[in-house]
């Protein structure tokens, strides 16, 4: 057949596989029956001839049809035995890749080359992407190497003795080698320490490659290097705490005025005396009434401090019944007669003038009042009740002031003589 004029054959047998059509019991250029390669993904008969490659029939892929590329496209591609495919066995879509690592897997690691020129494979795998819209694959100049890891080994780390280390790890000084993937952790000395800022009073190395694509030739070490270890260091103190409301436990004579809410560290919360009691700076006589009546305390950490001032239980103290012997012109008695029990903060007297006629002082009124109080001065003496206005300071009763009469204006004719009264 090789001799053979130029002649139509017919498509035997297609298979469609992956977009591409494969062409079964066709006969190839040497022309004997056999398989053909694949051919393109349309339906077409085909004249035999010089001017197709051998094995290959049918037009040219379509440069613009985006297609998966075919694992028959990464076989042609000779990847070493030594690598093993990652990602699975599909076709790979058009844009994505195909990833490969050391077929021993755990026991072997990536390098570009042998020898000291080698550098660690970063993240361990290759990839081959899938370009020219799908109808090849990107290769490497020079196929990655895979080395042996279970041959070397890790030294026993010597922790720097400032570090604060333990000098042997945890679980002892080990007696087998130490391959790829073995941990060692060592314990502060002094428990109560912590590793730099993890909180931790361990800490923990591991037997492996750096795994940095800049790093030598690949060889096993320490995770990191003893010198580099962190500190053990005293842990550092907790941050302040604030204070909630029931962390205040003043004495029973306060309460909070200013709600019940948590107070932050530094800020202060607001006493008050409960009930009818006065507060002040003492609980005897040098004691001076404290002004506004409240008192803050600031929160430290977590607790309030202790109220300065003291609360005076005002109910014990009673005014006495004035005595109006050094007023002038008042009844004897207030009003509502003589009470029969003592006077307390808050309680009132209306005294009258003995003169219905008569007035207090300037005020145009005929009674005067007063109340049985605290003298709420922050220069006042130690607390005591006490009427707001001492008898001898009160205003005398006295007929009212008679007012003068105004003179209107006018001429008076006198003898014939003009009269002005403002003059």
């Amino acid at each position: 057949m090789a001799n053979m004029a130029q002649s139509t054959l017919d498509l035997k047998q297609i298979v469609i596989a992956s977009n591409v059509l494969q062409l079964d019991d066709a006969i190839v250029a040497d022309g004997t029956l056999g398989t053909s390669d694949y051919v393109s993904t349309r339906s077409f008969r085909f004249r035999k001839g010089p001017q197709a490659p051998l094995g290959h029939f049918g037009p040219p892929p379509d440069p613009d049809e985006v297609t998966d590329c075919s694992v028959i496209l990464l076989n042609a591609l000779s990847v070493p035995a030594h690598l093993a495919r990652t990602d699975g066995a599909a076709d790979v879509p058009y844009g994505q890749s195909a990833t490969y690592g050391c077929a021993g897997g755990n026991n072997e690691v990536m390098m570009t080359e042998e020898g000291a020129a080698g550098r660690f494979y970063d993240t361990q795998v290759m990839s081959l992407a899938c370009v020219n819209n799908g109808n090849s694959f990107s290769s490497p100049d020079t196929w990655p190497v895979c080395v042996d890891a279970t041959a070397a080994e890790c030294a026993v780390p010597t922790p720097v003795g400032a570090k604060g280390f333990n000098a042997d790890p945890d679980s002892g000084a080990p007696g087998s080698p130490l391959r790829q993937g073995d941990t060692l952790t060592y314990s502060c000395a002094d428990g109560a320490h912590e590793v730099g800022a993890t909180g931790s009073t361990t800490y923990t190395v591991t037997c492996g490659a750096s795994e940095l694509d800049s790093d030598p030739y690949w060889e096993l070490k320490w995770s990191q290097a003893e010198a580099d270890w962190p500190a053990c260091e005293e842990p550092a103190p907790d941050p302040p705490a604030n204070c909630p409301h029931a962390v205040l436990a003043p004495p029973a004579d306060f309460a909070r005025s200013d709600g019940t809410g948590e107070v932050n560290h530094g800020d202060s919360a607001t006493l008050a005396c409960v009930g009818t009691k006065v507060m002040m700076t003492a609980a005897d006589d040098s004691g001076r009434f404290v002004d506004g009546q409240t008192e803050s305390v600031s929160c430290n950490d977590g607790a309030f401090a202790d109220p300065s001032n003291v609360c005076i239980d005002s109910s014990t103290q009673t005014c006495p019944i004035p005595d109006t012997s050094g007023a002038t012109g008042f009844n004897s008695d207030p009003d509502e007669g003589a009470p029969g029990g003592p006077l307390s903060v808050g309680d009132v007297l209306t005294y009258s003038c003995s003169d219905g006629a008569h007035e207090v002082g300037a005020t145009g009124l005929t009674e005067l009042e007063v109340t049985c109080d605290a003298y709420e001065a922050v220069a006042s003496p130690w607390w005591e009740a006490k009427w707001d206005q001492e008898v001898a300071d009160w205003d005398d009763c006295a007929l009212p002031s008679k007012k003068r009469k105004k003179r209107s204006e006018g001429t008076i004719t006198n003898n014939s003589v003009p009269y002005n009264n403002n003059l």
